[in-house]
């Protein structure tokens, strides 16, 4: 059901997956009203319906904008999430169902395309742990007749889209030649992260970390590099660090 941009790391790439991955995500979609499944989605066995008479385009894109902004999110049972050590969706398929914490998410924008009702084609643009499943069950409740997804499609992640990916045959079959001109470069990566860093500020900071000036290295030459604070300073000032040249 799910399709669209998928992100693989090979070599040593593989040690910036989790920063790479870490970025903000957008999705095209469709929300099936009147549906509710076992699963949120279209993979699951049907757990209740509802009349979808009353409903119109303009209380679909009500119950939308209530979704906008930072809120609490209630993860669904067929997740990877763990209790006590093992995945929530491996007790789904026992019949289990417990309390799931909710999490704090963030949608910093959506837009709707086609409203047939009973479905609803959409995008959405929100933070890494959102789960597009929940975003439709918890529009249905919102409409008051239900709902679940019955399509996806990721279109980003962070700065990649879809413009340079690969579809999975072409993966399998095409000659090593062509899949290495396909894949980035860790240099194109590095350039990435740096300008990600490029857009903050001197005296930005991350964690309990300063970053250095627009370019990436220090006064040493030692490329990109983040700087421990110790006791509210700079452990390592330098001619180009801002806790040495006091500039921001």
């Amino acid at each position: 059901m799910a399709t669209g941009l998928l992100m693989l790391v090979v070599g040593k790439a593989t040690k910036l997956q989790d920063k790479l991955m870490c970025e903000h995500k957008e999705y095209a979609g469709t929300l099936m009203l009147g549906v509710e499944t076992s699963s949120q989605d279209a993979m699951g066995e049907i757990v209740a319906e509802y009349s979808v008479d009353g409903v119109t385009e303009q209380a679909v894109r009500e119950a939308f904008d209530r979704f906008d902004g930072a809120f609490e999110q209630i993860p669904p049972m067929v997740s990877a999430i763990k209790k006590d050590g093992v995945p929530l969706y491996k007790l789904a398929r026992k019949g289990q169902e417990i309390v799931r914490e909710p999490r704090p998410v963030e949608v910093f924008g959506h837009g709707i395309s086609r409203v047939a009702i009973p479905e609803v084609d959409f995008t959405v643009q929100c933070s890494k742990g959102f789960y597009v499943r929940s975003y439709a069950y918890d529009i249905g409740k919102a409409l008051g007749c239900g709902a679940h997804l019955s399509a996806l499609r990721r279109t980003r992640s962070g700065s990649f889209t879809l413009d340079r990916a690969i579809t999975v045959d072409t993966l399998k079959t095409a000659p090593r030649e062509e899949l290495f001109r396909a894949m980035l470069s860790l240099k194109e990566l590095a350039d990435i992260l740096i300008a990600r860093l490029a857009s903050m500020s001197r005296k930005s900071l991350l964690g309990n970390f300063f970053v250095p000036p627009a370019g990436g290295s220090d006064c040493r030459g030692r490329g990109l590099a983040f700087w421990p604070r110790q006791g509210g300073e700079c452990r390592n000032p330098c001619a180009c660090c801002p806790a040495a040249t006091g500039s921001g």
